[in-house]
């Protein structure tokens, strides 16, 4: 499989590419507070979907759901429960077809070349995901301290904790390391 420079640039741009338009129609169309953005992949990091939360989506789930508070602390930071699961999907046929061009993970013979691609795959999105921040998207409808952003893997697993940290200033992570990270190894 081609790790090369140019290869995770391009897959790189590409993901950029779709994650900002999508960050950028969701922030635009809601008007809202978000606090969650997050690129989310499988244990097997196939191709990564938006999902997020704001504050006015909580409190509209919470009560057409009848939530109580342990209800919206169990819901608060699930990507897989949100509103905005797959939002701006329509901006990752590239993405999902540049996922798809790449090596069938499960083909890998040996666990070596498994974490290789999928290390690289999870790499990639980071890295995409690091540029949006750069470029101040996430600064758009809220303070940037006030959101917090990741590449996440599902079932959550110790190393969304550790790219949370990596991505993230403390201040707009703090409250998700107390309520919903997972302990690192």
């Amino acid at each position: 499989m081609n790790y090369s420079d140019d290869i995770f640039e391009k897959l790189v741009a590409t993901i950029e590419e779709a994650t900002s338009q999508a960050a950028i129609d969701l922030f635009n169309s809601t008007n809202e507070t978000f606090y969650f953005f997050v690129l989310s992949t499988t244990g097997e990091a196939l191709a990564p979907f938006v999902s997020a939360w704001s504050y006015e989506a909580l409190k509209k789930q919470s009560i057409a759901q009848n939530w109580d508070a342990y209800d919206i602390a169990d819901f608060k930071w699930s990507s897989i429960d949100s509103p905005y699961l797959e939002f701006g999907s329509q901006y990752f046929h590239q993405v999902n077809q540049a996922f798809l061009d790449r090596i069938d993970i499960h083909s890998l013979k040996t666990e070596v070349e498994y974490e290789k691609e999928f290390n690289f795959r999870i790499n990639v999105m980071e890295e995409a995901l690091h540029r949006c921040d750069m470029k101040g998207i996430f600064s758009l409808n809220q303070a940037r301290s006030e959101i917090m952003i990741n590449v996440e893997v599902l079932p959550p697993d110790y190393t969304n904790t550790i790219r949370a940290k990596k991505l993230n200033p403390i201040e707009s992570i703090q409250f998700w390391l107390k309520e919903a990270a997972e302990t690192v190894e």
